[in-house]
């Protein structure tokens, strides 16, 4: 065992360790944080004619000193306070009285003269596009009969086909046989 294969093996085997150790020491020493219990309350839901009788029975019954001594002051008007960058309230701009009052033109305006426009000639456009030469079905096919006058082709035979010529004048046509093993040569 050479020394990059030991080095290997001790790396190995002290990250496996540490593995190890994590898996049986990290859940001892990392526990996580106990959490907060999650607060309950108890409710129930009651009908709209129940709401009702609770609300009308609360309206004006309540002590009126408790009341008054339990409401805050009610905050001043937006309109007595000025507040800082707040944009000030301004009163619409006075409608002008020359703008207000146009005039009704005196005549209508005139037609244009359109007697130097002539209408277009229609342009004749192909609506439909024309229909294709359905394909000759097997049967029609079938029912002619081969004439006689047509001329057969010939059938090349394989004696008939010329010798193929070789690629390159370069290119060996054949190789010597290598050399055989030497006597005496140990097998690995």
């Amino acid at each position: 065992m050479d020394r990059a294969d030991r080095i290997g093996y001790w790396v190995s085997g002290a990250a496996h360790l540490g593995v190890l150790g994590f898996a049986i020491l990290g859940g001892a020493l990392f526990r996580p944080q106990p959490l907060e219990a999650v607060r309950m309350a108890e409710v129930s839901t009651m009908s709209e004619a129940e709401f009702q009788a609770l609300a009308s029975a609360a309206e004006g019954r309540a002590p009126l000193a408790d009341v008054a001594a339990t409401t805050p002051a009610q905050p001043k008007s937006p309109a007595t306070e000025d507040r800082a960058g707040a944009p000030e309230a301004q009163s619409p701009p006075a409608p002008d009285e020359a703008a207000a009052e146009l005039s009704a033109p005196a005549r209508p305006e005139a037609r244009p003269d359109l007697s130097d426009l002539q209408k277009a000639a229609p342009v004749e456009v192909a609506t439909l596009a024309p229909q294709p030469e359905p394909p000759a079905s097997a049967d029609s096919a079938a029912a002619r009969p081969a004439s006689a006058s047509r001329p057969q082709p010939a059938r090349q035979t394989p004696a008939a086909l010329a010798p193929v010529e070789p690629g390159s004048t370069l290119a060996p046509q054949a190789s010597a046989r290598p050399r055989g093993r030497p006597d005496g040569l140990a097998e690995a």
